[in-house]
């Protein structure tokens, strides 16, 4: 399924010679609120949990995303210009950038009272191509001393250098859309799935949920219910243990950030494996623990982890291990429970949170 700005470059994008992608409708020369927003609460969540004290862009249509941004963070947002500060006092760290669309070398400049060595900056652009722009504002990073936190991008041309480049140098590229394709005779262009999910059944799914989204590297969490045999069940249906549903959680993640491995050794760490239908001190059915997958090539991995852990009890594991069925969305309330009502019920201990937001996979 395509985010919003897949959408957008399919039916407002205009493909040039050259590799060249004018989307002047919605970002470049016309600018839509609705897909500014989408862009920055996307990177917003991609970079959740990491330390930055400003954002910095370069002009002009870095400016609109980063602005929205800094706003849903609370950071202030920096603009390096591509034109010369004449009436300033002021001394300026100043790069080279190649604007791979307009095919022309720029100097850029960013006043030096605005960027200090203390800083750890978030460097945020609308596209990544070659990555010079991006480069050019490492520079001016690196000149002031500061630290870069991280690499933001709308859209990431994937077929070229830039991205695969600076995240070989080790530094953290997220881009909300990445193009692996683009032909202007055909006219058709193909984007790369960056995001996986799973579905995980581990007990009451408000503690499950809350659980998971401290992981680094899951952007997103769903609760509902799971592999059960009715259709559309509301909580109270499931509650009475007659519908077959166990509470679930559908799990988002990005792979190049954690694995799938990694996401089911922490899963195991958040249950007791052996014990069936019943999880602290909840029982029943809509209880029970299982490992519900979509795509089919996930499987060896779980067999793996199941295969691990088991080494681990003398019982047999009492996890389900199944492709998914069916899942139905819980009803709002119960979504993001325990962010809305923070001393509300949970049957996990609140360390074990504290736990999943420290751990990191050994690469």
């Amino acid at each position: 399924m395509m985010n919003l700005i897949e959408q957008r470059i399919i039916s407002d994008g205009i493909i040039e010679p050259g590799n060249i992608l004018k989307i002047n409708n919605f970002l470049n020369q016309q600018i839509e609120p609705d897909v500014i927003y989408f862009l920055a609460q996307d990177l917003k969540k991609r970079f959740e949990g990491v330390e930055m004290t400003k954002i910095l862009t370069i002009e002009i249509s870095g400016i609109p995303i980063a602005t929205m941004l800094g706003h849903l963070l609370n950071l202030p947002v920096v603009f390096a210009r591509k034109q010369e500060i004449l009436n300033t006092t002021e001394g300026m760290y100043s790069s080279q950038a190649f604007s791979f669309t307009h095919k022309q070398q720029n100097k850029v400049y960013v006043p030096m009272p605005f960027i200090s060595s203390a800083d750890k900056i978030l460097i945020v652009d609308d596209f990544l191509a070659n990555g010079e722009a991006s480069r050019a504002l490492i520079d001016i990073v690196n000149q002031a001393g500061a630290t870069v936190a991280g690499i933001g991008i709308a859209i990431e041309k994937g077929f070229m250098k830039g991205g695969r480049e600076l995240r070989a140098e080790g530094y953290r590229v997220e881009s909300v859309v990445i193009i692996d394709e683009m032909d202007y005779e055909t006219k058709t262009i193909h984007f790369r799935q960056q995001t996986k999910e799973i579905y995980l059944a581990g007990g009451c799914f408000w503690g499950t949920e809350h659980y998971f989204k401290q992981i680094e590297g899951v952007v997103e969490t769903e609760v509902g219910f799971a592999n059960g045999n009715t259709e559309n069940p509301t909580y109270k249906e499931v509650y009475t243990d007659t519908t077959g549903y166990a509470e679930t959680v559908h799990v988002k993640y990005h792979p190049d950030v954690v694995s799938l491995e990694f996401l089911l050794q922490m899963f195991f760490k958040a249950i007791d494996p052996t014990s069936l239908n019943k999880q602290g001190h909840d029982e029943g059915t809509r209880y029970r623990t299982g490992i519900y997958y979509t795509d089919p090539e996930d499987l060896p991995v779980i067999e793996k982890v199941f295969a691990e852990e088991q080494k681990n009890h003398q019982q047999p594991l009492a996890v389900e291990k199944l492709p998914l069925k069916n899942f139905y969305t819980a009803e709002e309330y119960h979504q993001d429970y325990l962010d809305k009502n923070p001393t509300g019920y949970c049957h996990l201990p609140l360390s074990l949170f504290e736990f999943a937001r420290k751990a990191k996979e050994k690469k």
